[in-house]
């Protein structure tokens, strides 16, 4: 059986990988420029593992290449098999293999090009609701409260992050992002990735700073971060959630939110 959901995982990797290299690219032809690749040997892209050393050679010059073409396909079948023996066969697990790839995805994308296509997370959210309408695991009520904190929370970054640097150094594919997250983890879990995915956006900016390879001012790939974060959370389920203070964190914002709403109560 691992062997057959280790297969899963690399079909859906290539799927990824196929979304990383040509969904960036979706305009150049309207633009008057040829996208890379040879229609006639699409099925050979397509084939998990194989299909790399195809694309890579149409990739050459840009920093993806062949490792990096073969890491989305490795990278999604890992996490599709871990996400399996935390589950086990069922809806839990379908719709984390589909989340999985839609994740990997968006890391690899923004990554590579500072992009985030929130039309990538729109069959994936019905996917959210019907799984959590069928016993996911995850209530639609601690789905949709996820959505709307994750979401929430990224928005009043967003525009505050604006009102202070006097343009978007946020953007808001990643606020859709956030809620996306949210909506997949629910609510408090979704306070865990957001937390984690900012810290590990703010150490590998520092340590890039530190490094001469980015200033101060450069762009940092937010959405890797939250991306590699819902990962985690995802595949490893309770464990990082225990093993960081998360859910002290969420339950200090439950608090914050209860006496916002006192205070309210008495005006």
């Amino acid at each position: 059986m691992l062997v057959a959901v280790f297969t899963l995982g690399l079909v859906l990797g290539a799927v990824a990988r196929l979304i990383v290299v040509y969904l960036p690219r979706s305009g150049e032809e309207e633009a008057g420029r040829k996208p890379p690749g040879n229609a006639t040997n699409r099925w050979l892209e397509a084939m998990p593992l194989l299909g790399t050393r195809v694309q890579a050679g149409y990739l050459a010059a840009e920093p993806s290449g062949f490792y990096g073409l073969l890491a989305i396909d490795i990278v999604v079948a890992v996490l599709v098999l871990l996400a399996y023996l935390a589950t086990g066969l069922g809806i839990s697990f379908a719709a984390s293999a589909i989340f999985i790839t839609v994740l990997v995805a968006v890391l690899f994308i923004d990554w590579q090009h500072h992009l985030i296509f929130p039309v990538l997370f729109y069959p994936a959210v019905v996917v959210a609701i019907l799984s959590s309408l069928f016993g996911s695991g995850l209530s639609l009520g601690q789905a949709l409260v996820g959505g709307a904190v994750g979401g929430a929370l990224f928005l009043f970054m967003f525009w505050l992050a604006k009102a202070m640097y006097h343009k978007e150094a946020l953007g808001f594919g990643d606020v859709q992002l956030a809620g996306f997250i949210g909506l997949i983890l629910g609510y408090p879990k979704v306070m865990g990735a957001l937390i984690m995915g900012s810290l590990i956006a703010g150490l590998a900016g520092l340590a890039a700073i530190g490094l001469g390879r980015k200033s101060r001012h450069d762009y940092i790939p937010f959405g890797t971060y939250l991306s590699a974060a819902c990962l985690l959370l995802l595949v490893f389920q309770g464990q990082i959630w225990r093993l960081l203070p998360f859910q002290m964190l969420a339950d200090l914002v439950g608090l914050v939110i209860s006496i916002v709403r006192l205070l309210l109560q008495q005006l």
